[in-house]
């Protein structure tokens, strides 16, 4: 029996290292073609292409003839694996999917729909069909599944790939896929960018010795497999967190962008989870109005590499509000190129400005917030306050400025995640400690509302808002 399938390749990284103007281009260009083939519900594409495999029983419609490697999934057998197009022919030609088509594990393809591949052009077009009236789907929920060789992802009896938008809001785990499939992209086209520069500069850096065969400069570091330069990146990520945990960090210890690729592959999906917890799961509703606004400003103090960032563009697109201004504080440079990598991702801008959070608004330190544009709606204080106090009170005299001297300017909302705080049950009436202890304490005084965010283990930290005491008084 023949078994008619369509195989359309989504976007994925290149297993090359190009330039980052061009993978730049080329994700711009995929992301806008899928959007605009959604839109319009183009399935031109579909009948463009065709290959006939004589290993296999089976003819396979292509959208566009790429055979580079990619991710793959067999809807039927609920496997997935990363290869090229000739390795759908040979699964298919296997006893896996002979025995799987007899007694399917996931749900069996409707006619029309594609058996492998993660995303399709037509699975694109059915989910903005289903909110008519909206925009197309943002980037961040075009960005390909990631898969492991060999894995069942998804379980067996689930969707061959979940879909991020419209936003699946009964999901539990909805945010985690984003953030995994956002990371995944992240890292693979950041690492290429830094590999490219260290070429560069190499060159510029080094001349060819005369009478050398070889005019090429040697570029340490760039021999090395992905694996061996992830586990690198891993160790001095863990050295540089050794000295943040011991709150004495110095500017230097940020010095090397591979200890701050390997903290973004650590610590970014964990940070970006908890930021949505508090902005969009556990809002408030005088929060989600905020967010709902159609230009909405966020900043994040101490926010490299920008995880909480990428939280509040979903939760804000989910809300419906829209882009105004994005922006990070930091008190080193170095994080700058990962957060216009992740700018460059999610297709908007992001500022990049300097601060010092232990010193007041009044320091020199801090000069880009006391600048006429400096105007926000929220203000995220990531993990920073706990790592600033050096074992002491936590440094609250920027948070008391920013939220006395901003009010007219419409900051409505600061939002505090930090460590340190109680585990496991009771934990939602126990008492707060640490930074969090001290901001709401401070709150206490300055007349705001305070409201706990819960996460799933424990306390994730605190957000301040106008109380309608405090504003009608303001008035």
């Amino acid at each position: 029996m023949l078994l008619c399938l369509k195989v359309h390749v989504c976007l994925c990284v290149s297993p090359s290292l190009p330039s980052m103007a061009d993978a730049d281009a080329e994700l711009g260009a995929q992301l806008e073609k899928l959007a605009l083939k959604a839109t319009a519900g183009d399935t031109s594409d579909d009948n463009n292409s065709t290959n006939n495999n004589s290993n296999s029983n089976s003819n396979n419609t292509i959208d566009g003839a790429n055979f580079e490697a990619g991710p793959r999934h067999c809807k039927i057998c609920q496997l997935s694996w990363t290869g090229s197009l000739e390795s759908v022919a040979m699964h298919e030609s296997g006893k896996t999917h002979h025995k799987r088509l007899l007694a399917p594990r996931g749900a069996t393809p409707h006619a029309g729909d594609s058996a492998f591949g993660v995303t399709s052009s037509s699975s694109v077009a059915a989910e903005v069909a289903d909110c008519k009236g909206q925009l197309p789907p943002p980037t961040w929920a075009l960005l390909p599944a990631t898969s492991a060789v060999g894995t069942r992802d998804p379980p067996a009896g689930t969707a061959a790939a979940m879909k991020l938008w419209p936003w699946p809001g009964d999901t539990p785990n909805a945010f985690d896929e984003v953030a995994k499939r956002f990371l995944h992209v992240l890292m693979q086209q950041g690492m290429s960018e830094e590999m490219q520069s260290r070429v560069q500069k190499a060159i510029h850096d080094q001349e060819p010795q005369s009478g050398s065969d070889d005019p090429s400069p040697t570029v340490p570091g760039t021999q090395a497999s992905p694996a061996d330069r992830m586990e690198s990146c891993a160790q001095k990520a863990f050295t540089m967190q050794s000295q943040m945990r011991r709150c004495t960090q110095q500017p230097e210890d940020f010095a090397d962008i591979e200890a701050l690729w390997g903290y973004a592959e650590a610590k970014f999906s964990l940070r970006a989870g908890m930021a949505f917890n508090a902005l969009a799961q556990r809002a408030t509703p005088g929060l989600s109005a905020v967010l709902a606004r159609p230009k909405l400003r966020v900043a994040a103090l101490g926010g490299g590499p920008a995880a909480e960032l990428l939280a509040a563009v979903v939760a804000r697109d989910v809300a419906g509000g829209g882009f105004g201004k994005l922006a990070i504080y930091e008190w080193v440079d170095s994080w700058r190129p990962i957060v216009q990598q992740v700018g460059r991702l999610l297709g908007e801008h992001i500022e990049y400005h300097h601060c010092d959070v232990s010193k007041p608004l009044a320091s020199e330190e801090n000069a880009a917030l006391r600048d006429a544009d400096a105007n926000f709606d929220v203000l995220i204080f990531s993990h920073v306050l706990l790592e600033c106090g050096k074992g002491e009170a936590a440094p609250l005299e920027l948070l008391r400025d920013l939220w006395v001297s901003k009010r007219e300017s419409g900051l409505s909302h600061i939002l505090v995640l930090d460590a340190g705080q109680a585990r496991g049950r009771g934990k939602r009436t126990r008492p707060l400690a640490g930074s969090l202890r001290d901001v709401e304490l401070l709150a206490a005084e300055l007349g705001a509302e305070v409201h706990r965010v819960e996460g799933r283990c424990r306390t994730d930290g605190v957000l301040l808002a106008r109380s309608s005491e405090s504003e009608r008084l303001a008035i």
